[in-house]
């Protein structure tokens, strides 16, 4: 079994600080757009845990049954140092589950692991996600943008990706895997910073994004025609899907 400490201690340290500044970044990023519409008793599954920052930030937002899973032994044991409810598992583990326990979650978080799966395993576990989840239960996953100026280096930076995905590629195996209501949501990492009229780093950093941003812009409508203006630029795609009964 790989050791996937190796690739994430570069950006995760284990910390309390760290799990808080990233429990920071996901009320940011799903606070309105997700958590806000998913009720504080709802039956939660991250699945590929890791470390358990998703899980972490989920218990401080309120939310009361949450529980992570992971193939990696050494990303659960920092989950478990932290005294979060994960625990490592083998790839067999969500499917039995799936037929065991049909409709057991409300809502499963598949954050930036789809990527890492070969393709003839993508839609085999999306389907079982479908079965795990309760009628009008929701799927949130996201995968790395192929779209992105730096798309290419996001497919590459971890040894275990497999694929990145385009709006059109991520839709056509969601829409394969039985999911019908399939949404876009933004996801940026560096957002618009307080106080934006103050000069500092962050500030130029943003403006830097947003300049840089509109010339990709330009160039994807120049490419494309039209279908350019719609074309997601962020280095990740966040996809919201609801499980229904049609």
């Amino acid at each position: 079994m790989l050791d996937y400490t190796i690739h994430y201690c570069k950006w995760h340290d284990g910390s309390k600080a760290h799990y808080d500044r990233m429990s920071a970044f996901y009320r940011t990023l799903l606070g309105d757009t997700v958590l806000a519409s998913i009720p504080k008793r709802a039956r939660i599954l991250d699945v590929g845990c890791g470390q358990g920052l998703l899980v972490h930030a989920l218990l401080a937002y309120g939310f009361q049954d949450v529980h992570g899973i992971d193939l990696s032994e050494q990303q659960v044991s920092v989950a478990l140092e932290q005294g979060l409810p994960c625990k490592a598992v083998d790839v067999e583990y969500i499917h039995s589950l799936a037929q065991t326990y049909p409709g057991k979650y409300d809502v499963i978080f598949f954050m930036d692991v789809l990527e890492h799966l070969a393709k003839d395993e993508q839609v085999r576990i999306l389907h079982s996600m479908y079965c795990l989840l309760s009628s009008g239960g929701k799927l949130i996953l996201s995968v790395p943008n192929a779209n992105a100026s730096f798309g290419l280096r996001w497919r590459y930076i971890d040894w275990t990706h497999e694929t990145a995905f385009t709006e059109h590629s991520i839709e056509f195996v969601l829409l394969n895997s039985n999911f019908r209501e399939v949404t876009f949501l933004p996801f940026e990492f560096r957002t618009r910073p307080r106080l934006a009229f103050i000069p500092r780093k962050a500030v130029l950093f943003w403006v830097l994004l947003k300049i840089f941003r509109l010339m990709r812009r330009l160039e994807a409508v120049a490419e494309l025609g039209p279908e350019g203006w719609r074309v997601p630029l962020s280095l990740n795609l966040l996809v919201e899907c609801v499980k229904t009964d049609a």
